[in-house]
């Protein structure tokens, strides 16, 4: 059940998690 927890969440929520997954690929770069 991988990714339930995101669906169960906020859109404003998802909307945070997907720029900080972003700002932590950039910075692994």
């Amino acid at each position: 059940q991988k990714g339930s927890s995101i669906q169960v969440m906020e859109p404003e929520v998802a909307l945070y998690w997907r720029k900080l997954c972003r700002n932590l690929q950039m910075e692994a770069q």
